[in-house]
């Protein structure tokens, strides 16, 4: 029923709780104000293959973006921050992440100086600002973003010397007196500072900072020196990008040109309500629109925005099929039709370079279901000869796109010397029903007629594994017992 309200009414969605000390009655709530980005934060009670890891973050995005800033390896029971990570999150899974910064006042550089312990009362999040007091630093630290780029706001109560530690970086050179460029695994970025450092000097553990340091090229961790008088604000701007150190300077040109954060924060906060705004839903229970509106806020989190700003077609990564074509893709087909068909097309652009469909680390290949069920949906402005020739010999020409489809193929079904055999099979058979479908409903049926009758053979494969006596589907070894 409320699926159906969702075509008919093609979206309304209202909701959000951040976690700030403004008073919103219900009637004044716009849809951001219910999300609670601390939902899912702590470890669970029970224990699930993820163990008991709550594995979200409160995370400072866009929708879809780049760049999402939380602290480092966030649980809500921590009591201090030793960093803030800035992209690379496996959203679902753990919240650590890379390209690490983080403000500090000690004169050493040892860890136990620079990790920064914290009070929740003096902790801000909501998907489009995050903002925190660290207490023995004396420092206030309040962070932005855009699609590819950050802007981190640092405010030091006392005079003297202050520092930002830059770490899991590498080939980094600094460009001027407020400028540094540099790597972060295959991540290019560029990093400015509104005012000019004093030094930049290498990270070296417990060794006190020196003064200054001659060589322009560091390791992969470096300390940006200052001296800060009383209540001094350092903003620091940050643009990533997948491409070049090129890129990550257009990004900062088109989404972050000047140091406005107030602007910034307010944008996205615009951009995340209008986002949310697309489902409405009709209850009385406030708790239940806080959660909603929370689950729809972290469905946004993943695939992310792999392509510079101003590119004619956005390029997605991280889709992960397996965790989300059942439910998430189906969902982006709803919402936003020509982001799914980008994410499709993101999908067949990995073909090009590897001659196969994409799988991730996980079981099947289900970028088939994900793609027969964007064009079924109309999210379809994707090469569909590309997909269908993708698909087809993913699925029917050895080596596969996985392995053991060559033992399902043979067996006809996944043996149980292959972990998770029964899992495998019931995968690839729906794979194969999948990739049948499409090269039917896209006229390709007649060009692909050979991969099409052996796939929708192999479709029916899943009743190998049913056990009648037991009712369940069952492992057999490769004589079929």
């Amino acid at each position: 029923m409320f699926l159906k309200k969702i075509v008919l009414k093609k979206i309304l969605f209202l909701g959000f709780v951040s976690v700030s000390c403004t008073q919103l009655t219900a009637q004044t709530k716009q849809p951001v104000d219910y999300v609670n980005p601390f939902i899912g934060t702590e470890k669970s009670s029970h224990h699930t293959v993820w163990e008991s890891k709550g594995a979200t973050f409160p995370g400072v995005l866009r929708p879809f973006g780049m760049v999402q800033i939380t602290p480092d390896g966030y649980m809500y029971s921590d009591k201090k921050i030793k960093s803030f990570s800035f992209i690379n999150h496996a959203s679902g899974y753990f919240s650590n992440g890379s390209f690490n910064l983080m403000p500090f006042t000690s004169d050493s550089m040892g860890v136990e100086n620079i990790a920064a312990s914290f009070d929740h009362a003096d902790e801000i999040a909501t998907p489009y600002f995050y903002a925190i007091a660290l207490k023995n630093s004396g420092i206030s630290a309040a962070f932005a973003a855009t699609e590819r780029t950050a802007l981190c706001q640092f405010t030091f109560s006392a005079n003297g010397a202050a520092h930002l530690l830059l770490s899991d970086i590498n080939n980094t050179t600094i460009s001027d007196s407020s400028t540094i460029s540099g790597r972060c695994g295959d991540t290019y970025f560029i990093l400015q500072c509104s005012k000019a450092f004093t030094a930049v000097v290498p990270y070296s553990g417990n060794e006190p900072i020196t003064a200054t340091v001659a060589a322009t090229t560091f390791p992969k961790a470096i300390v940006i020196n200052y001296s800060t008088k009383e209540n001094e604000t350092i903003l620091v701007k940050i643009g990533f990008s997948k491409t070049s150190f090129k890129g990550a300077e257009n990004n900062i040109q088109l989404e972050q040109p000047g140091w406005d954060f107030e602007a910034t924060k307010h944008q996205s906060k615009k951009i995340w309500n209008e986002k949310l705004s697309q489902v409405a839903i009709k209850t009385p229970d406030e708790n239940s629109k806080e959660i909603f509106y929370t689950a729809l806020y972290h469905s946004m989190f993943m695939p992310v925005i792999s392509s510079d700003a101003g590119s004619v077609k956005d390029k997605y990564e991280s889709l992960y099929p397996w965790d989300t074509y059942r439910c998430k893709h189906p969902l982006f087909t709803l919402l936003d039709p020509r982001r799914e068909s980008d994410m499709v097309a993101s999908v067949l652009t990995e073909y090009d370079r590897t001659g196969w469909l994409p799988t991730d680390n996980m079981m099947g290949n289900h970028n088939t279901e994900l793609i027969l069920d964007s064009y079924i949906k109309g999210a379809a402005n994707f090469d569909m000869a590309k997909a269908a020739a993708a698909m087809s010999k993913s699925m029917t020409v050895p080596p596969y796109a996985r392995r053991e489809m060559g033992d399902f193929i043979r067996y006809k079904f996944v043996p149980a010397n292959i972990g998770s055999s029964v899992t495998h099979s019931l995968e690839y058979a729906y794979n194969c029903w999948a990739t049948a479908n499409f090269l039917s409903a896209t006229g390709n049926r007649k060009k692909y007629l050979k991969e099409y009758n052996a796939l929708i053979q192999r479709a029916g494969y899943y009743k190998n594994s049913y056990d009648a006596t037991a009712g369940f589907m069952r492992a057999k070894s490769i004589t079929g017992q």
